[in-house]
């Protein structure tokens, strides 16, 4: 057991930040001494270890609090979660580490760098987010096979093609909220964006089929995380692209 002076300098953090976590019920000592001091106990410092690493992650003390109240808490399922994740921020940053070591590399005259190398960061970057938030649902809908080959259509991309696919996806929302504000899925503008969507995802395909992008824009009413990334221009922009896309793509299109 340990006393606050104690605890305050075990973990590194002030007597008054310990009493501050009291007040507001965060970390509130099990035992006190009968002249009503402060008393820690072990599970009082796995408590604190918790409050210190959710903040480095970056949460606010409302936010650890109310994780740490949960019923469902469980410390090694927490623990396991922190290791994840800082596994793949160490990933994240060891690849910028390398990307700026060669463009030092490269501005000292000590190696070339292709155009396309200076871009290699932003692909993997892209490669990787993409993997941690669509594939699995992409393996599951479309196969490994389609999946490992668009990885390797992204990895191939020159900057021009980055441009272009960036550029593209600015211009399908411009496009498509243009076609919103006249409430016509067949409009100009609606079915522009339609033949830029087809574009843009040609960039990242391995092999494009009608019946696979319709089924993609299917999805984007039924993912939330898809659903969002249009409706956060215009609510209700997702569903006006569904409709431009069945017709864009439709018998009378084909």
């Amino acid at each position: 057991m340990y006393n606050i002076l104690e605890l305050a300098k075990m973990s590194g953090i002030s007597t008054r930040t310990l009493r501050h976590y009291d007040q507001i019920g965060l970390l509130i000592p099990e035992k006190r001494t009968d002249a009503n001091y402060r008393i820690y106990t072990s599970k009082d410092v796995d408590t604190l270890q918790q409050i210190l690493l959710y903040k480095e992650l970056g949460f606010e003390l409302k936010e650890i609090k109310t994780i740490l109240s949960e019923k469902e808490f469980s410390q090694i399922e927490s623990f396991r979660y922190h290791l994840d994740k800082l596994k793949k921020q160490k990933k994240h940053y060891d690849h910028l580490i390398t990307q700026v070591e060669v463009s030092i590399q490269s501005l000292e005259g000590k190696r070339k760098m292709s155009d396309n190398e200076k871009f290699n960061y932003l692909k993997k970057e892209m490669i990787e987010k993409n993997d941690q938030q669509y594939g699995r649902e992409v393996e599951e809908r479309w196969g490994k096979e389609v999946y490992k080959k668009s990885k390797q259509k992204v990895a191939n991309m020159t900057k021009a093609d980055l441009d272009r696919a960036n550029h593209l996806q600015t211009e399908i929302i411009k496009y498509l909220t243009e076609g919103f504000a006249l409430s016509d899925p067949s409009s100009e503008p609606a079915q522009i964006a339609c033949a830029m969507h087809k574009e843009w995802l040609m960039y990242f395909w391995p092999s494009y089929s009608k019946e696979a992008h319709l089924g993609l824009v299917d999805m984007y009413l039924q993912d939330e995380r898809f659903k969002v990334h249009y409706d956060q221009h215009q609510e209700g922009l997702a569903l006006f692209l569904n409709k431009a896309m069945h017709l864009f793509l439709s018998e009378k299109k084909s």
